[in-house]
């Protein structure tokens, strides 16, 4: 049992979804735990950022907060979040 918090397939990574920005380009996110309390988003771009400054508006006020909620779900956790962006 071990006490992990994650449910038994923890291991693999999760899809949680796909968005396109306003130029076209797309973006594949997925969710990996890396330990009983955190967990790395995978995100696959057709283009990598740097982003135009178009797509990156879009990145903070849309992807960005859909994808923090949905990983949430997914690890069934409430409450804040801790977010580090490189």
């Amino acid at each position: 049992m071990g006490g992990s918090s994650f449910p038994a397939m923890s291991a693999r990574r999760v899809r949680l979804g796909d968005w396109t920005c306003p130029s076209g380009n797309n973006v594949e996110v997925f969710y990996r735990p890396v330990g009983e309390q955190l967990a790395s988003l995978e995100m696959e771009w057709d283009s990598p950022p740097p982003l135009d400054a178009g797509d990156e508006a879009y990145y903070l006020a849309t992807i960005r907060p859909a994808l923090l909620a949905r990983a949430r779900e997914y690890a069934e956790t409430t409450g804040r979040t801790l977010v580090l962006s490189l």
